[in-house]
């Protein structure tokens, strides 16, 4: 028996791999199999967003003139959302509501959800184009992962959160005007910005900001090449083949900027990668490992301090649900119970389990606390003392990595605390946060 080792070569191209060759030809525009999704989603989001900007009134929907034909300018022009009677219809052209009657259709607000949808998939459609694209040229993927940040943002912001509200009417429109309306509106009766969770995603897009231009002035600062120009950057040919940055010179910049003056010697060998896996630099690591030593640190320290030493000792925390309608009090009964602590994770998120946003003791969350703040420290410890498993080694592959699962991660984070300021009353009480359902409902009428 004999078995034939190789590629399957087909003797004749069929209907996949034609469009296949058409699509994903080297042109101009690179179109792929993710311009099917891309183009068209981008093209109708776009066209429904000038075209409600320039010709489509809000008067009917909002009380308000939206366009340019009624003389806003680009700071109050929007295509605003639809009435808040039409509730979550998809407000399609032929459906109940405008009856294919296109003037109709806009005075309703159609094209909010219009430009809503597709451009939910135009995101999309954009994040499979850089993962083909990045197939395509042999790069890793994780600036498509990274892209699934601002999709998650987009998503729950203009679709998951007025889902939780009476219609598309409290969606933000598209209008710069109205974007920051709907800042002022979140603000007021959500206090958005008091929720931890947004906090530190200021300031991790806020760090990441100065990390960036850090990098780029560095580099740019260290351009270099063997020339007869009286600066660096008279000197610096753009076309030259070989490397034309320092990397030397920027490890003596910054680490003197710090007070800190890091040598390269030999004996340091192991510790910084240079050319062909040779590890020749120990700048890098410790810009990597210092503002996550620091960063760690201070959440730990305060959350052991506010959530839970305050909490049991230092003054308490607020509960809602305290006799005679909310007080602050302290945890007397810490809930460490690893069945009542984890069996949160267990629960269903439909049927009205409501998995860990169904938490409505405060015992069981500064308990909570304690068991994340324990794993957290002690899964530091770990890491520091043992190497990687090889399946975890497996999935990251440089500090791309770590930043897209990163952003990942805060994207997840962002929707949970979505949910739980919309249902759960125990960790962020209404007093501060907003009133919830029905109560919060009848208030938004009356004041709209």
């Amino acid at each position: 028996m004999t078995i034939a080792l190789g590629r399957f070569t087909k003797d004749e191209k069929d209907l996949f791999d034609i469009m296949d060759d058409w699509l994903r030809r080297d042109r101009f525009v690179f179109v792929g199999w993710s311009g099917l999704l891309l183009f068209p989603c981008a093209y109708f989001a776009l066209g429904g967003w000038f075209t409600g900007t320039t010709f489509v009134t809000s008067w009917y929907t909002h009380g308000l003139a939206s366009s340019y034909l009624e003389g806003c300018n680009f700071l109050t022009a929007a295509v605003s959302t639809p009435a808040n009677s039409l509730a979550h219809s998809l407000l399609l052209l032929w459906g109940p509501e405008a009856q294919g009657d296109f003037t109709r259709w806009c005075q309703l607000g159609g094209l909010w959800t219009f430009v809503a949808l597709h451009g939910a998939f135009g995101l999309i459609g954009f994040m499979l184009r850089q993962f083909e694209l990045a197939r395509s040229v042999q790069l890793r993927p994780y600036n498509a992962i990274a892209f699934s940040g601002p999709i998650a943002v987009f998503v729950s912001v203009f679709l998951i959160y007025p889902l939780g509200q009476s219609g598309w009417f409290f969606a933000p429109s598209f209008g710069v005007a109205a974007i920051f309306r709907f800042i002022l509106f979140f603000q007021g009766f959500h206090n958005w910005t008091l929720n931890p969770f947004h906090m530190m995603g200021v300031a991790g897009v806020l760090g990441a900001a100065l990390l960036c231009a850090i990098h780029g002035a560095t580099v740019e600062n260290t351009l270099f090449e063997d020339g007869d120009g009286a600066n660096t950057f008279r000197a610096f040919n753009p076309t030259q083949a070989e490397e034309t940055y320092s990397m030397v010179t920027a490890n003596r910049f910054w680490s003197q900027i710090f007070g800190v003056a890091f040598s390269n010697k030999r004996c340091y060998s192991g510790l910084g990668v240079g050319p062909g896996g040779e590890v020749i630099d120990t700048f890098s690591y410790f810009v990597s490992g210092v503002p996550h030593l620091i960063s760690s640190a201070v959440l730990g320290i305060g959350g052991a301090f506010l959530l839970v030493f305050k909490a049991l000792y230092f003054g308490g925390v607020y509960d809602t649900w305290a006799p005679g309608g909310g007080d602050v009090r302290k945890i007397t009964n810490l809930t460490l119970s690893l069945g009542v602590i984890f069996g949160y994770l267990l629960k269903s998120p439909f049927g009205g389990e409501g998995w860990i946003v169904s938490v409505d003791d405060l015992e069981d969350i500064i308990g909570g606390h304690v068991w994340l703040g324990s794993i957290c420290i002690f899964g530091g410890i770990w890491h520091i003392l043992t190497k990687p498993f090889a399946w975890a080694r497996a999935l990251v592959w440089s500090g791309e990595a770590y930043l897209s699962y990163s952003l990942a991660a805060l994207s997840l984070f962002g929707f949970i605390a979505c949910c739980f300021v919309w249902f759960n009353n125990t960790a962020y009480p209404s007093e501060f946060y907003g009133l919830l359902d029905q109560k919060l409902l009848k208030l938004k009428h009356s004041l709209f």
